[in-house]
């Protein structure tokens, strides 16, 4: 399947062959608002952006499908090493699409995804018309769109990386609460023990440094500094819960209660 990256790169393709017509006719800002133009080629740019973020989306889709299930065969694993019997068939019966879909911080990914298409839209119809105002040349042009293009992608980009940290987790804990039925386990989070791992000292609003270590019964909640609660790390619920999540690279670790 086609990365977002290569998707980005056909759409910039395509968007410069709409810019290049304005300039190929050496229309000025006000030959550009006259005779509906400017509307043409939003309403064309419209129909590529439409297709580029129907491309994201399911680019997106999959590649949480594909991370959710990994992270829960990853446990299932886990689980036989130690010696807890699974039902063969509980990967195959897991909620992958419900998972997916699911918000986080009480917004849908899609949701984004929709509101990132809007400015998208918007920003190259703004930057277009400014262009044409400045009489930026045609590679100014190019330019001033090729960074909202980048923008964009690494937005999405980033928003992806998020909810596959979020997947990955539930892809944990959904074979784990059957684990936990059959055996007494426990957790203990775990952050990356490098300076990126936010602490209240450096002026972030979260502190997982105070998480490292903390171990307690898997089907109690892990409760953070600033009053987050959950199963899991990137699970964490409560009024300021997008605080804890939200950039979360911490994991836990699972073991048998003795």
């Amino acid at each position: 399947m086609p990365t977002m990256e290569q998707k980005y790169n056909e759409f910039f393709s395509a968007l410069k062959k709409e810019l290049s017509k304005i300039y190929e006719n050496g229309w000025t800002y006000e030959d550009f608002m006259k005779f509906s133009r400017a509307d043409k080629f939003d309403k064309r740019i419209a129909k590529l952006i439409k297709k580029l973020y129907q491309d994201n989306k399911g680019i997106i889709t999959e590649d949480l499908s594909d991370a959710y299930l990994k992270s829960a065969e990853d446990e299932y694993q886990h689980m036989e090493e130690l010696g807890v019997a699974l039902s063969v068939g509980l990967i195959a019966a897991l909620p992958v699409k419900e998972t997916v879909v699911a918000p986080m911080g009480g917004v849908p990914w899609t949701d984004r995804l929709n509101k990132n298409k809007g400015d998208l839209a918007y920003n190259i119809s703004t930057q277009t018309r400014a262009g044409l105002q400045a009489e930026l040349s045609y590679k100014q042009a190019v330019e001033a769109l090729k960074n909202i293009n980048d923008k964009d992608y690494k937005k999405n980009v980033n928003m992806a990386e998020i909810e596959a940290g979020r997947v990955k987790s539930y892809g944990q804990t959904d074979v784990l609460d059957v684990a936990n039925k059959k055996v007494a386990l426990e957790k203990t989070w775990r952050t990356m023990k490098d300076e990126r791992v936010r602490r209240f000292s450096k002026g972030d609003p979260a502190d997982h440094v105070k998480m490292e270590g903390v171990t307690i019964s898997y089907e109690q909640d892990f409760k953070t500094p600033i009053g987050s609660y959950g199963k899991w790390p990137r699970q964490m619920k409560g009024p300021n819960s997008f605080l804890d999540n939200a950039g979360c690279r911490c994991i836990a670790t699972v073991s048998i209660k003795e």
